[in-house]
């Protein structure tokens, strides 16, 4: 019976195992986990499970990693021994592909790709766009049973090595699935939002402030059916993610009017700064969140 052992190295080695060899280690014996198993392995908790490790008597070569705790059986090849384990890596039509990141700037990235056992660098705006929760296992063997609901908008400061699991117990998501919004540089003073055409001040009723720090700023912009917004003004780049179908008419200053739709979960990049009138098309209620960045 072997003890997952990411406890026991320092977080760069873990990161380095998981992320770019897809390898695992029990007290110095390195295995390579199999791609089509990965979701087996995935409810693995990496602080400390035990795992009894049997020869696969079906397929020469390969072990079947069992964990009591579970139940359940996950295929692993033997790589070796070492304080990094072998130079082995799979051949990358082996190893599992990681998904990119949809928008990365000098400013933010979104929904940034990240291995099993992984570090969050950035301090982050988390947008839950459907009730949900995820195990946070960390290397001293310490969990946190995170929780969240639909509409939720929420600050989450950088983390150290850590893996997450999503709970069996959890219901199906339902809506749109959210944006993990990562913030890359430090706040800059300088960086101002507020101005006489400012959505907080020329309409407080529709505009509803989130949050704010040095680093962001979170407004929540809430339209019933078929109602206008004043004229208002955005001064940093920011990113709209839209809660709701939108179909609204912006008009400019100069009278100039246009028509924008997205559906539901949608979200845009806008990174100049801009003044609108807003009116909602629709029968039925909009919303959106503003994520203004001040770095």
């Amino acid at each position: 019976m072997f003890v997952l052992a990411w406890d026991k190295v320092d977080p760069g080695t873990a990161e380095w195992l998981s992320k770019v060899s897809g390898r695992t280690c029990f007290d110095h014996f390195y295995w390579y986990m199999a791609p089509y198993d990965l979701y087996t392995h995935a409810r693995w908790k990496w602080a400390g499970d035990r795992i009894a490790i049997y020869e696969d008597p079906d397929h020469v070569g390969w072990y079947l990693g069992y964990n009591p705790r579970l139940g359940t059986f996950a295929h692993m090849e033997y790589l070796g021994t070492g304080d990094r384990g072998p130079d082995v890596i799979p051949e990358e039509s082996q190893r599992p592909a990681m998904r990119q990141s949809p928008l990365e700037n000098e400013q933010v990235i979104i929904n940034e790709p990240h291995a099993q056992m992984h570090v969050h660098r950035y301090n982050r705006v988390m947008i839950y766009g459907s009730r949900g929760g995820e195990l946070l296992h960390s290397l001293d063997g310490t969990t946190v049973d995170l929780r969240w609901e639909a509409g939720e908008v929420k600050w989450s400061l950088a983390s150290a090595m850590h893996y997450s699991e999503i709970p069996t117990t959890n219901e199906v998501p339902q809506g749109p699935r959210g944006l993990d919004i990562g913030i890359k540089k430090p706040g800059d003073p300088s960086k101002m939002a507020s101005t006489a055409l400012d959505p907080l001040r020329v309409d407080p009723q529709d505009f509803k402030l989130e949050f704010e720090n040095p680093q962001v700023r979170v407004l929540r912009l809430k339209m019933g059916p078929r109602q206008s917004v004043p004229m208002h003004e955005y001064v940093l780049n920011r990113i709209v993610y839209y809660y709701t179908d939108q179909n609204v008419r912006e008009t400019s200053p100069d009278g100039k009017a246009e028509v924008k739709q997205h559906k539901a979960g949608n979200w845009v990049w806008e990174g100049s700064p801009r003044k609108l009138k807003l009116d909602n098309l629709n029968d039925k209620p909009f919303e959106a969140i503003v994520v203004e960045f001040r770095n």
